[in-house]
């Protein structure tokens, strides 16, 4: 039983790592010109949002099944 668990904690560990591997490859490339077929118009790239906000655009690609949005909160150190 100890054995398994061990077993499966490895398992486990070994993919967490090759996760978080894969993960830091992806890096942007600000030179790529915008794609017209897939685009956000509002808000800009660079913009300050808070609470809930309605995201304009369209995506239009071909074979496009589905699609995601991601974002980042901004992580601001607290002031005195």
């Amino acid at each position: 039983m100890n054995r398994r668990i061990v077993v499966w904690l490895i398992g486990i560990a070994v993919f967490l790592l090759a996760v978080s591997v894969n993960a830091q490859g992806i890096t942007p490339n600000p030179n790529t010109p915008p794609n017209p077929n897939a685009n956000i118009s509002f808000p800009p790239p660079v913009y300050f949002l808070r609470g809930e906000m309605q995201i304009y655009g369209s995506a239009n690609l071909p074979n496009m099944a589905n699609y995601f949005l991601e974002y980042r909160p901004l992580i601001i150190p607290p002031s005195p």
